[in-house]
């Protein structure tokens, strides 16, 4: 047995081995990048952050470090609760009326009733002073104005229509107590009325 380990072709074969097991050791330690080719080591076989940015050529960095256009948009997420209640807006312009008469319905209407007369003339003596004859539903809401002496009782002619009934032409008059409209001769009944005009503003 010992016969056979030192035979030369044993001794040969030890050598070779550690010859083997000994050069890729020096090979670490001899090798560096000044003895390697350009373009002799592929990107494939660099580890992984190896190459620092500031290695990179000026032109590489610059495409880096330029933004990319942007991407298309992404679907629409859904709603945000409610914010907060703003701040409140200034107060709008006051409307006034003229002497005489009293906001209402956004319209200044008279305070006093006018004498009686038919609802022909009345329509037109509102017309004359630059003023119209209230209209039915004005008529209906100020009835109930204690607080502008509106009358609870008798009955008053309001513009809520004109007709021909054969021969004889109808105009509309409201009974205060009752908030019931009607229609009547418009040229031979006299009632009271009362003209409105449009409220200024400031």
């Amino acid at each position: 047995m010992r016969s056979k380990l030192l035979h030369p072709a044993t001794f040969i074969s030890l050598l070779a081995l550690l010859v083997a097991l000994e050069v890729p050791s020096h090979a670490v330690r001899f090798v560096n990048g000044k003895v390697l080719r350009n373009n002799s080591v592929p990107g494939k076989k660099l580890r992984d952050g190896s190459v620092k940015q500031r290695k990179l050529a000026a032109a590489v960095r610059t495409k880096l470090n330029r933004a990319g256009s942007p991407g298309p948009a992404g679907s629409q997420g859904p709603a945000g609760g409610q914010g907060p209640t703003g701040p409140r807006g200034p107060a709008g312009a006051a409307l006034s009326c003229p002497t005489g008469t009293a906001l209402h319905e956004l319209a200044c209407v008279e305070l006093a009733q006018r004498a009686q007369a038919t609802w022909v003339n009345a329509f037109d003596t509102c017309h004359d002073a630059e003023r119209r004859l209230i209209t039915l539903a004005e008529l209906q809401t100020f009835r109930y104005r204690a607080d502008l002496g509106a009358p609870t009782v008798g009955s008053e002619w309001a513009d809520g229509g004109y007709s021909k009934e054969a021969t004889t032409y109808k105009g509309t008059y409201l009974t205060m107590n009752l908030g019931v409209p009607d229609v009547t001769d418009a040229s031979s009944t006299v009632l009271p009325y009362r003209c409105v005009e449009p409220a200024a503003v400031g």
